[in-house]
């Protein structure tokens, strides 16, 4: 069984690396300007939810230092940020299950919001413990909300999925000048403690952003995919992270936000001695525009070369960003580098997001989901943590450096990967997600057992339109079975 499982996993490896066609199926249709509209409430939430988290990386830093913070610490207030939403990922499969995507999303705003006020507080009174822990409670936020990208999906047509993910994600365009020109405005809006007034700024947003959120139309929860359903069988955790996918998919995931983390984290500080903080802002806000405005076409991009080539060309645009680094401290280093550094993780983010949707049915969503963001945020964490120790015991040079060794580790993968194309051929010709023969059959007969098998081997995923299709026949197939 297992076995099976690895087989197929790499027939969808291999078929994410030669992007051949696959044949239409049918599926159901979707009201398109039903859809159209809440693809945007999602992104102006996702914009929303973002802002806060551009905003908290433009003062952070600066705000633990001044209370008190030293270099070390100082940027782990980024990481304790990424911390939370590690955190908030863990239970974020059962929160959604239960209370839904509105559920769900709205105790990410509750976050949001009462980390904004622990912030404030904490710059009131020059206490650190305070500041860190709303930078936690703010990241647990925006922990949640990083499934705005997959409630895109959701609510999509099937032909329609890949470019709502990258559209969702350009919402952050707005994030990308909001965020840094709110810090500009709001730095001394609070006149008794600098940097205080932005962290009530962040509590304001986050009220706006349940606001638009309650008016989002979800789809209605469909009981046949549920994980109490009979017929449907839960894969473990260690299942699920050996997946071939799942590995290439969260590794090139986790790698590009980590190097994106551990740079931005210390550039304001880096910048601090030498350019006015209205620079650092500026330097920042078309970083985080690099990072968003390519979403635009990025989905295009997906749909035209494959996943597994744009991840690559993601890979190559992050050792561009290291040479424009490594080259000086001039303000056009800073300048370019930075947003060479949002459009390669613009570009690997979103591939690795739609990736990661190929190696899971449609009742293991939040489960893998959860676990792809645990990762992805625990490790880009603790990359903050450990880029402030290289750069106040070393230098920014020397942190460029270590980001362009982790680049190289990158591409190291993506070779493997390659390699592993001609070593599992599939003989029928045909690419598979991972669809275990008992994936959805309970105590079902052997004829029924035989026609799972066969409906099995029949899936093609050649892109997220035959993706979609084949969820959308597995959940017909399954209310027909319970009827049975």
């Amino acid at each position: 069984m297992q076995g099976s499982g690895q087989k197929d996993g790499s027939q969808l490896l291999e078929r994410l690396i030669s992007d051949e066609e696959s044949e239409e199926v049918k599926v159901d249709t979707v009201d398109p300007k039903w859809n159209i509209l809440d693809l945007i409430k999602l992104a102006l939430c996702w914009a929303l939810t973002l802002t806060t988290s551009t905003l908290l990386t433009t003062v952070g830093p600066l705000a633990a230092k001044k209370i008190g913070a030293s270099d070390i610490l100082a940027p782990f207030t980024i990481g304790t940020f990424l911390i939370g939403a590690a955190v908030s990922s863990v239970p974020s499969g059962p929160l959604f299950r239960k209370y839904g995507r509105y559920g769900g999303f709205a105790v990410g705003c509750f976050f949001q919001i009462a980390g904004s006020v622990s912030g404030m507080f904490g710059m009131l009174l020059g206490t650190q413990f305070l500041l860190f822990l709303g930078c936690f409670a703010v990241g647990m936020g925006q922990g949640l909300g990083q499934f705005y990208r997959f409630a895109a999906v959701e609510i999509s047509p099937p032909d329609f999925k890949s470019r709502a993910v990258t559209y969702v994600l350009s919402g952050g365009i707005i994030a990308a000048f909001l965020g840094p020109t709110s810090a500009n405005y709001s730095v001394g809006l609070i006149h008794s403690s600098k940097y205080a007034g932005s962290f009530l700024i962040m509590g304001l947003i986050g009220i706006v952003n349940w606001l638009t959120l309650y008016s989002v139309n979800f789809p209605k929860k469909d009981e046949t995919l549920s994980p109490a359903n009979p017929l449907l069988r839960r894969r473990s955790v260690y299942e699920i992270v050996s997946h071939p996918v799942f590995i290439l998919s969260c590794t090139v995931a986790t790698i590009a936000h980590t190097v994106m983390v551990a740079i931005m984290s210390n550039c304001a500080i880096s910048m601090d001695d030498d350019y006015s903080f209205r620079t650092t802002s500026l330097v920042l806000e078309l970083h985080f525009l690099a990072m968003f405005l390519p979403g635009f076409f990025t989905g295009k991009l997906i749909q035209d070369y494959g996943t597994f080539n744009v991840c690559v060309f993601g890979a190559v645009m992050f050792a561009m960003s290291s040479v424009i680094f490594a080259l000086g401290n001039d303000l056009w280093n800073y300048l370019g580098g930075m947003m060479v550094l949002g459009f390669a993780w613009n570009l690997s983010f979103s591939a690795g997001t739609i990736m990661l949707t190929t190696c899971y049915a449609p009742h293991e969503a939040a489960d893998v989901q959860a676990i792809n963001d645990f990762i992805l945020f625990t490790v880009a964490g603790a990359g903050s943590l450990l880029s402030g120790v290289i750069y106040s015991q070393f230098s920014w040079a020397v942190l460029i450096y270590v980001s362009a060794v982790m680049m190289a580790i990158n591409l190291l993968l993506f070779t493997v990967a390659w390699k592993m194309k001609s070593k599992f051929d599939s003989p029928e010709g045909t690419h598979k997600p991972y669809v275990d023969d008992e994936c959805s059959i309970g105590d079902t007969d052997k004829e029924s057992a035989a026609d799972q098998g066969a409906y099995n081997r029949n899936i093609s995923v050649a892109s997220m339109s035959s993706i979609t299709s084949a969820q959308n026949d597995e959940r017909e197939r399954v209310r027909s079975m319970s009827v049975a």
